[in-house]
């Protein structure tokens, strides 16, 4: 048996076809897969394998035809190449060598952080510096604005607007933006800001995040 290779987004279920394991099979005999078993997490403890949704034994016997119900769950925000160790039996003999099934999982920007400013009315707040969340890293290069309320927004030396709907790079984003309320208002202005990896689109693990500021 040798090594297999699976790409998949953080936070979504790793789903392994027959052919996963067919493919790096190979009996000197011309036998084929009857069965396979798992013998252990390559990072011990990080997620959860099944197989016909039901949390698998080490060292349990998977039939070929129940390969296509093995599934890994990691760990909310897991990004470090995880995997599994697997041997294969033929019908007469387990495979001599043990292989790995390496799972790739690529980091996803999720929800920014929830933020509160103050303005006095008729003036420009200081610069907000926008948060991505706690556990995102180089992943979030941008931020989408939405959802304008009682005021604009500005970049950091408000020579430019940022209209609803428009993305800001990450790095005017630690700048920071200004909000200037409408004239002579004193309602609690607000706007939603999701990440975003490539500034074209919002991340899908990404939902709305609110910037309230008080006037």
């Amino acid at each position: 048996v040798q090594d297999i290779h699976k790409y998949n987004l953080e936070d979504s279920i790793v789903n392994f076809s027959i052919a996963d394991f067919t493919n790096v099979f190979v009996d000197i005999d011309g036998d084929l897969i009857s069965h396979i078993r798992l013998t252990g997490l390559i990072i011990p403890d990080m997620g959860t394998i099944t197989a016909n949704q039901i949390p698998i034994t080490w060292n349990q016997e998977i039939s070929v035809q129940d390969i296509s119900s093995i599934a890994y769950m990691s760990p909310q925000n897991f990004t470090d190449t995880q995997g599994f160790y697997w041997q294969a039996f033929d019908g007469t003999a387990w495979s001599h060598n043990t292989a790995s099934a390496f799972i790739h999982l690529t980091p996803v920007a999720d929800t920014p952080q929830l933020l509160t400013a103050i303005v006095f009315e008729d003036s420009c707040s200081e610069p907000i510096s926008l948060k991505k969340h706690i556990m995102d890293g180089p992943e979030v290069t941008y931020f989408k604005i939405s959802g304008i309320q009682f005021g604009k927004l500005f970049t950091y030396d408000q020579s430019q607007e940022i209209v609803s709907g428009s993305y800001i790079s990450y790095s005017q984003a630690q700048e920071g933006i200004r909000f200037c309320p409408d004239a002579n208002i004193t309602k609690t202005g607000s706007f939603y800001v999701e990440s975003s990896e490539n500034g074209t689109q919002v991340s899908a693990q990404s939902d709305l995040a609110s910037v309230s500021i008080t006037v």
